[in-house]
């Protein structure tokens, strides 16, 4: 059982929805002013863990707007451009870049946002200059943001990485392996877990999902009956079961108001039942938002 302030210890703000409309079931921004509040409301309650991205424009420029001094800050290091000449240049341009966005002097975590590069043919230059920006203090820590096992098993066995992102929920048992696990403690890896909520899909009704997720009507049908039956809130269990399964981690909340926080912070109950296993899916059309196809 996972007492309350630990579990508040084990939140990360996510970003992504700061100056623009991310997620399938979001249908709002947040600005600076929300921001702000939540903010404060984070100091409050123990995040203190924020976690953006140089690819979030809209996000960088509203936390350049908050005073982050008593907060690690991660980013994303956006895919590597294969015109770029000088990989070293690039790099240091997009972190100093950013740094400079947020009024910052140094980030806690540099994820590369798409983790392949390290693996191509200019894989261990590119590890190398991350090295080179820990080494001066410009990151803590080197990280990677995955959405499959296998690449993250191929990098970690390869590099030296700090931090690993990846997706876990209640539908996605992917990185809920032994193996994976073990392998994690072996090396000392930090675990990031983001997308506990699918993107917002496994805490809001099925009847208001875009037509594209109507094939899986039936799995989200058996979830809500689930939860109806039991008297539980999605919220609840889908906090319960990523910290039951990585004790360890830390999650990553996707947020759009400080309405939507405040229930997920205050959301303390533990002796929640355990999840049946025909709720959980393997297809990756639905479990991997990059597959989705979301075009009316």
């Amino acid at each position: 059982m996972i007492k309350f302030i630990e579990r508040q210890n084990k939140l990360v703000l996510g970003t992504a929805q700061f100056g623009s409309k991310y997620g399938v079931t979001n249908n709002n921004y947040i600005g600076v002013k929300e921001g702000r509040k939540i903010f404060d409301f984070c100091y409050k309650n123990n995040v203190r863990e924020i976690d953006t991205a140089i690819d979030y424009s809209g996000s960088e420029k509203i936390l350049g707007n908050l005073d982050l001094k008593d907060y690690k800050i991660a980013t994303k290091l956006p895919k590597l451009i294969s015109q770029v000449n000088n990989y070293e240049r690039w790099i240091n341009d997009e972190i100093s870049s950013s740094l400079k966005k947020m009024n910052l002097t140094f980030f806690d975590t540099l994820y590369l946002h798409s983790p392949r590069d390290i693996l191509e043919e200019n894989g261990l230059e590119i590890y190398k200059i991350l090295k080179n920006l820990k080494s001066k203090k410009i990151i803590k820590n080197i990280g990677i943001s995955v959405y499959t096992p296998k690449t993250m098993l191929e990098i970690i066995n390869k590099y030296q990485i700090d931090i690993v992102q990846f997706p876990f929920n209640v539908f996605d048992n992917r990185f809920n392996k032994k193996l994976i696990i073990s392998e994690l403690e072996k090396k000392s890896i930090k675990v990031y877990l983001r997308s506990i909520f699918l993107q917002g899909l496994l805490i809001t009704n099925s009847k208001n999902h875009h037509a594209y997720f109507q094939k899986w009507k039936p799995l989200f049908i058996r979830w809500e009956t689930w939860l109806y039956q039991n008297n539980l809130t999605a919220i609840d269990v889908c906090l319960n079961y990523v910290l039951s399964n990585f004790k360890d981690a830390k999650i990553i909340l996707g947020i759009s108001s400080l309405e939507e926080l405040t229930e997920i912070i205050n959301s303390d109950k533990n002796n929640v039942p355990v999840v049946p296993n025909d709720i959980s899916c393997d297809d990756l059309e639905l479990i991997d938002p990059r597959k989705w196809v979301l075009k009316i």
